[in-house]
């Protein structure tokens, strides 16, 4: 289901559900304006999820992303979730698998999955809003996966459905997240 609601009083006004059966669309009981003012836009929700490998984030990052996640429009939540890394010390390759094996269980099949990875194609800000309000349009959760210190296992790779970059420049893990 997908829902509708304004951007200015954050009051729900149309919901649609699909039948998967049918692939019709059918609106709730909720009727939607005849017209619509000026300032008044109609927009699905979405979640943003950024799955990351790794510890407890320093303090600081942590106040920093809660800090950003209130800015967030009501209709972009964002979310935090961290997968513990593997302890597999003597074969990175097996904790690398492990460990994108918990990323995609927590990975819906409808969620739009984005791969941070250094050789995905990089975004300016002006891109990543372009590419935020496509998603929104389509009306699924976007899920950013970021991977451990040995990056992302192939089977996430494969699920993606789009890489990207966030930079030509190396950041420390907590800061990617």
């Amino acid at each position: 289901s997908v829902t509708w609601w304004c951007i200015s009083c954050k009051r729900t006004l149309v919901r649609f559900m699909t039948l998967k059966d049918s692939g019709r669309t059918f609106l709730s009981n909720r009727k939607k304006p005849k017209r619509l003012s000026d300032g008044f836009k109609l927009l699905p929700r979405m979640k943003l999820k950024i799955l990351a490998v790794g510890a407890k984030m320093p303090g600081w990052i942590r106040e920093g992303f809660a800090s950003y996640a209130r800015r967030m429009p009501p209709s972009q939540k964002i979310e935090m979730i961290e997968i513990a890394a593997s302890t597999h010390k003597n074969d990175p390759r097996r904790y690398v698998v492990e460990e994108g094996e918990r990323l995609l269980a927590r990975v819906r099949d409808n969620d739009w999955l984005v791969a941070l990875d250094e050789y995905g194609r990089g975004w300016s800000t002006v891109d990543l809003a372009k590419r935020l309000d496509e998603w929104q349009m389509k009306g699924s959760d976007v899920v950013f996966a970021i991977g451990g210190s040995d990056g992302l296992s192939d089977a996430v790779f494969s699920r993606a459905d789009e890489r990207a970059s966030l930079s030509a420049l190396t950041f420390p893990h907590h800061m990617v997240k």
